[in-house]
């Protein structure tokens, strides 16, 4: 009888042990991508938190210019079509329809421009409805400024805007002079504010930021927090031993069905850090000429995980961004116990664990993941590591 508790407990070690050697193999084999996978959502920001913290100031110090009337005025906070108190001093401009009934905007905003109107200013017009300012916090009007010329360049870039008005008609110009382009309006300057001081302070968020905008909207008005979510499943078909036959898989999804998810810190501009314990639970049964084992295992092991984004041109917009991540590990806590028909043994030990695994996520977007598929010395087995970044809230 001790002869056999012996063998089985042998055989078992013999098979739950190669999983060892999967969970981090030195040389993995990566598998293409689908399209759909690599998509994901925005693209990754690259700023580190003292850099975003940076950038918040700065635009909190820019901010209350939007909300000042000779800015507000026609960025949402009057309505001149409106019958009744649409806050316009001029009273309701009325709207020139075409014969199908449709507003004809040019000939109803050609109005504006008439003598005794804002005839200083021909094309005189309001905001489209997206640059509306009303009632927008400080976070809300960054990310609409990143939003509205996220692939605009030189004049029409918001630099552009906030210097030349794009080249076009120049209504912060008007707005600064304080008469609203009305020949015998009082003049009403927006004080303390100056167009020289708005661009000053336009200028300091953009060089907070590095000089340009990166990421989605949101990158530049308010701190990101990122996550590197692993999911490691195996899959081992007992096949290959004589005399034995059978199934043995392990995964993270005894941690729960979002896995393992290592959290980003992000300390100096396009490069990531963080760690977080990885925990695998293993199962499964096998047939032997004495009968049938089942056992189970249990790996425990701190990974270490660093990234590198490799930024594309601000016209890519994310596109051309690729974040390389690299993978390690330096010791693996297993355990595992089985029984037999005649007898049962467990096993615990530590073993070195000489990860280095990489992956390159491209484009480095929200949701954008990478398969790592590990050989394995059984037929038809295989060790896939998914690799996906996540945003946290």
């Amino acid at each position: 009888m001790k002869f056999w508790r012996r063998w089985t407990t042998s055989v078992l070690w013999v098979v739950v042990s190669p999983l060892l050697v999967w969970v981090w193999t030195p040389v993995p084999v990566v598998r293409a991508q689908d399209e759909a996978d690599a998509a994901g959502g925005p693209p990754v920001c690259p700023l580190s938190k003292d850099q975003t913290q940076k950038a918040i100031d700065a635009f909190k110090a820019l901010a209350p210019v939007f909300r000042v009337d000779r800015c507000i005025n026609c960025h949402g906070d009057v309505d001149p079509f409106t019958e009744g108190d649409g806050g316009h001093e001029g009273g309701q401009v009325p709207q020139i329809r075409n014969e199908d009934g449709s507003v004809d905007f040019d000939k109803t905003l050609a109005q504006c421009s008439a003598p005794g109107c804002h005839e200083e200013l021909p094309g005189w017009r309001l905001a489209p409805e997206p640059m509306s300012f009303v009632n927008k916090t400080d976070t809300q009007l960054c990310k609409q400024m990143r939003s509205q010329f996220a692939r605009a360049q030189g004049t029409n870039s918001f630099m552009g805007h906030m210097k030349f008005d794009n080249d076009d008609t120049q209504f912060i110009k008007a707005a600064f002079k304080g008469n609203k382009a009305i020949k015998t309006a009082i003049v009403e300057r927006p004080t303390p504010w100056t167009q020289d001081k708005m661009v000053e302070l336009s200028q300091a968020w953009v060089d907070a930021m590095g000089g340009r905008f990166h990421g989605d909207e949101s990158c530049g008005c308010e701190q990101q927090n990122y996550a590197l979510h692993l999911d490691y499943n195996v899959i081992m078909n007992i096949n290959g031993l004589p005399l034995i036959t059978g199934e043995y898989n392990a995964n993270t999804m005894s941690q729960g069905s979002n896995g393992l998810e290592v959290p980003l810190e992000i300390n100096t501009p396009n490069a990531f850090e963080g760690q977080g314990v990885m925990q695998l639970q293993g199962h499964g049964g096998y047939a032997t000429p004495i009968g049938g084992c089942v056992g189970q295992s249990q790996q425990s092991f701190l990974i270490r995980a660093t990234a590198q984004l490799e930024e594309g041109d601000e016209l890519s917009q994310g596109k051309d961004n690729k974040l390389h991540v690299k993978l390690t590990c330096d010791q693996i806590h297993f355990t595992s116990n089985g029984a037999c028909p005649h007898g049962a043994g467990s096993a615990n030990s530590f073993s070195p664990c000489q990860a280095n695994v990489a992956a390159d996520i491209a484009p480095a977007n929200e949701g954008g993941s990478q398969d790592t598929v590990f050989p394995t010395p059984f037929p038809n087995s295989q060790a896939t590591l998914t690799t996906t970044v996540v945003k946290k809230q």
